[in-house]
């Protein structure tokens, strides 16, 4: 498998508060750590690598493209990322600051623009140097520069070329992106909004399911609804209703940024 998207960094400030700010009625946080986990399309690559943990095959199989990455020392946490470097971005940071267990704020460090084009073929470059070995091609798009039109279009053609599965994790504003993947996964909201739907019950899910798969020429649509499970949407078949089971997500540290 490979893993295109937006690679992104999720930096937690760990502390307390005793007192409020004489400059500003806000709270002062005594920090007492921080850590940094894997997010955007890091945190899917990791979890397929959790979920495929027992299978020899899975570390050597699983490939990431990326780009905005400031610092190489977490990307070489793992071997198996393909990371493009862009000097102009910075690495997507969302950084939370959390005292007694609630987040007080979050402040995130980004560049949404569009890759260049001679970024987004290095990575289409990338794709094609591995098609032969690939059973399926997973886009996670958190619509901060990486997944494009373009990209999207081209990552289509591949996939139709090899025969096989395009999976997309999507946005609302990039939807339009999307035509021709064979599954995409919205959750409930993206999905309505995305079908221009109201209400929330399985009437509005199942409305919302069908406008999008017809739209895009899905093979299918699967909208997560949290506790609520996820309901999948296909052509020759009724909608059908998955209910919610509690995972264990593997979260794996990185190495500070310097």
């Amino acid at each position: 498998m490979l893993v295109i998207g937006d690679l992104i960094l999720d930096h937690y400030i760990w502390g307390r508060v005793s007192r409020i700010s004489p400059e500003a009625p806000v709270p002062v946080v005594h920090v007492d750590s921080e850590s940094l986990k894997l997010g955007g399309a890091a945190n899917v690559f990791n979890n397929i690598l959790a979920w495929e943990g027992k299978r020899t095959s899975a570390a050597s199989s699983v490939r990431m493209k990326a780009a905005g990455c400031s610092s190489k020392s977490w990307i070489d946490t793992f071997w198996a990322w393909r990371v493009v470097i862009d000097q102009d971005r910075p690495t997507t940071r969302k950084s939370r600051v959390i005292a007694h267990n609630q987040q007080i704020v979050r402040y995130d460090v980004e560049r949404r623009a569009e890759l260049k084009p001679a970024m987004q073929r290095r990575i289409l470059r990338y794709v094609e140097s591995r098609l032969r070995e690939l059973s399926c091609l997973v886009v996670s798009d958190y619509a901060k520069g990486v997944v494009s039109a373009t990209l999207m279009s081209e990552l289509t053609r591949l996939a139709a070329l090899r025969g096989i599965p395009l999976v997309v994790d999507p946005k609302v504003e990039h939807f339009s992106y999307y035509k021709g993947a064979t599954i995409i996964t919205p959750n409930y909201l993206e999905a309505t909004q995305a079908a221009g739907v109201h209400g929330d019950d399985d009437q509005a899910s199942n409305e919302a399911g069908a406008i999008i798969r017809q739209r895009l020429g899905c093979q299918a649509v699967l909208v997560t609804r949290g506790e609520k499970g996820m309901s999948l949407y296909e052509e020759r078949a009724s909608p059908g209703t998955f209910p919610h089971t509690p995972a264990k997500y593997t979260m794996s540290p990185v190495r500070a940024i310097r």
